[in-house]
Order: C-alpha cells, then sequence, then structure tokens
C-alpha cells in the first residue's frame, strides 16, 4: 500500500512536472532563468505541503506536526544540464537493490551523456513498471551522506518515444521516503551511477 502511495504521488509530481515544462517551454529549452526558479519554488511548496497536510505522507504524526519545510540548495540554473539520450536497444531488465528486502525490477533503458563543472558523466537512466512514461534516474554524488541523504537521491525525467536530447534539472533532486521513515524500501544507486562531483541542487538531507 504504501508503494502504491509513493507511486501515486510521483505520478501527480510528474503531471505538474510536465505541465510546467509546456507552459514556460522547459521541454524545448526555451526556459529563462527566472521561470526556472518560480518553477522550482512552485515545486518544492507543493511537496512541503503534501508532506505536512496529505494523509499519505510518509511522515510520522509526530513528524508532521513539528515540520516546517525541506532543506535545499538554492535554485542554480546551472545544474539544469542537457544530455544527448542514447536508448539501449534492447532495454534489459535489471535487478536493482533496494534499501531493505528484496531486489525490485527495472528496465534499465537508456545512458544520458552530459557535461558539469568541466567534466564529462554517463548516468543511466531507468524505467519502472506499469504506465509512467518517465525515466528514472537514482544517483548519488560527493554530498551524499553529508549534505545530502546517503542512500543516494532521484529524478523523474519527462520523456517521449524517440527523444533524442534532455534536460537533466538536479534542483528537481529529492529524497526516497525512506529518509523520512525507515518502514519505507527504496531503490538505491547503481555504482555506474555515483558522480565524482558535489551536486550542490536539489533537497539536502532530512532532520526531523
Amino acid at each position: 500500500m504504501r508503494r502504491n502511495h509513493l507511486l501515486a504521488f510521483l505520478l501527480l509530481i510528474g503531471l505538474l512536472l510536465i505541465f510546467f515544462y509546456n507552459f514556460l517551454g522547459g521541454a524545448s529549452g526555451a526556459e529563462t532563468e527566472v521561470q526556472h526558479q518560480l518553477r522550482i519554488q512552485k515545486e518544492r511548496k507543493a511537496k512541503d505541503n503534501f508532506l505536512k497536510n496529505d494523509a499519505q505522507s510518509p511522515l510520522l504524526p509526530g513528524q508532521k506536526a513539528a515540520f516546517e519545510g525541506l532543506a535545499y540548495f538554492p535554485p542554480a540554473f546551472a545544474y539544469r544540464v542537457q544530455a544527448r539520450l542514447q536508448k539501449l536497444s534492447p532495454p534489459e531488465n535489471i535487478s536493482l537493490p533496494m534499501s531493505k528486502g528484496q531486489p525490485e525490477t527495472y528496465l534499465r533503458f537508456a545512458k544520458a551523456y552530459f557535461k558539469a563543472k568541466g567534466q564529462s558523466f554517463v548516468l543511466t537512466l531507468l524505467r519502472k513498471t506499469g504506465q509512467d512514461p518517465r525515466l528514472f534516474l537514482v544517483f548519488s554524488d560527493q554530498t551524499s551522506g553529508q549534505s545530502t541523504y546517503g542512500g543516494g537521491r532521484y529524478l523523474d525525467i519527462p520523456y517521449q518515444e524517440g527523444q533524442k536530447q534532455i534536460f537533466l534539472d538536479f534542483n528537481q533532486a529529492y529524497n526516497p521516503y525512506c529518509a523520512y521513515n525507515a518502514a519505507y524500501a527504496c531503490p538505491l544507486p547503481l555504482p555506474e551511477n555515483h558522480l565524482e562531483m558535489k551536486v550542490e541542487a536539489g533537497e539536502m538531507a532530512f532532520h526531523p
């Protein structure tokens, strides 16, 4: 049931992302820095409201009562990077390790090639089971276990079949539910998805 709640919330966030991408030009890359900052702030406010007030929030009652908002790095346009997408042919099922319990099956779907801070990187993008069309990134970086959650962070990436370029907006990097509540089991990053740089963008470590 908790997994269903998580998927429902992530799907809602995904729909909001698609709306803002279409409305503000994010999907085409035409989004300005000001528009980007406004979009990120709206998304963060919506998530804080969900965690504080929604019945499906992963926070425990005591945590909800004390919750005043998540900690984030300030929005930084430089962490919204364009990546070349190479779909794997054919995509393959993989068993993704979880924070606890048995591995879960995901589809190893594509590789994303991009540059940041003068370095070149490659990340593996996954696809979840079901009807969710987005791509799923589980990654770690040099902030993991320090200023950000040690189990890695996630990105949900809008995708249309045949797309060759995507934007990885690390300002949207978010914590898995197990960062807030140990009752949840969450996917862990593949070793190949560790970034040898500090991604000082997105959600920071949760301190109840």
